[in-house]
């Protein structure tokens, strides 16, 4: 009898130990760059997780007017039926039965957009279809806060001049005399969180070619990029270099250079003109007397 017990018991834990292969339900996420800057795109995935073979999808979207839309990039898996900024219907004749991506939805950020704020976008009226049956799927949102330049960038600067980097302005022009054939570009970021890319970071920028030079900083948050620059470097031609350094230098010596000016000659005509009159006078005088 103890043994029966036992052996129940035991088969019991057994039973209890052994891992369920419980799948979840078929869902939809809407997963957007969580931050974001002022002129810059950034991007939502819209991914399936699936517990049966999956046919077709179709959902709408709803954003703040601050964003607007730029593209939709279909998932490899998918024919799009439609794909615009008002939403997406994507089928597959064959169905589909893993986790899978559906689309890449591409929005740029509006000079309307306010530093500091948070804005909105939803996904909406979302069903999907199993071939017999549409499911529908409760709404998705994100909330995506727009950041300043100030949060993000502690200084840019070109041979030591600080640019003067503003919210929305991701193109800047630095211009150098003719004989400047290297610059160096430093920048520093707030935090570790903020990181420029590889091929897009600061650094010692030679053989200035004359006119447009044009350097490339690239932000990023995690693997989202949050701003790219534009510094483009103008080089002048020798002649030009040369003219703008002689303004400067007149500028500085103008004030104390000597000799007579329009107010001088003018005065000193006055007072010729006037001792004239008075010469002329007395000589008339001096002949009335005799």
């Amino acid at each position: 009898m103890n043994k029966g017990i036992k052996f129940i018991t035991v088969i019991f834990l057994v039973i209890l130990l052994i891992p369920l292969n419980v799948r979840a339900s078929t869902d939809i996420n809407l997963n957007c760059t969580a931050e974001v800057m002022v002129g810059n795109n950034f991007s939502c995935d819209i991914e399936m997780k699936i517990d049966q073979k999956i046919f077709g999808v179709i959902s709408s979207y709803k954003y703040d007017k601050v964003f607007s839309y730029n593209k939709t990039i279909i998932g490899n898996n998918w024919e799009a039926i439609s794909g615009s900024s008002n939403g997406f219907t994507l089928v597959n004749v064959e169905g589909v039965e893993q986790d899978d991506k559906l689309v890449t939805v591409q929005f740029l950020v509006s000079n309307d957009a306010v530093p500091g704020n948070t804005y909105s976008i939803n996904l909406n009226n979302i069903q999907v279809s199993d071939g017999n049956n549409d499911i529908t799927i409760n709404d998705k949102e994100n909330k995506i806060k727009v950041l300043s330049i100030n949060e993000v960038v502690d200084n840019i600067n070109v041979n030591g001049e600080a640019l003067e980097v503003k919210d929305g302005v991701t193109n800047y022009t630095v211009v150098v005399p003719y004989e400047v054939t290297d610059v160096d570009i430093l920048a520093t970021l707030k935090s570790d969180k903020y990181q420029f890319t590889k091929d897009k970071s600061p650094g010692k920028v030679s053989n200035l070619k004359v006119g447009d030079n044009v350097f490339e900083l690239e932000i990023v948050s995690g693997d989202h990029s949050l701003v790219n620059y534009e510094i483009n470097i103008n080089r002048l031609t020798e002649k030009k270099s040369n003219n703008i350094s002689n303004k400067v230098e007149e500028k500085v010596t103008n004030p104390s250079t000597g000799g007579i000016g329009k107010i001088s000659i003018i005065i000193i005509g006055c007072v010729l003109i006037g001792s004239l009159g008075i010469i002329i006078y007395f000589v008339q005088k001096g002949k009335k007397v005799k």
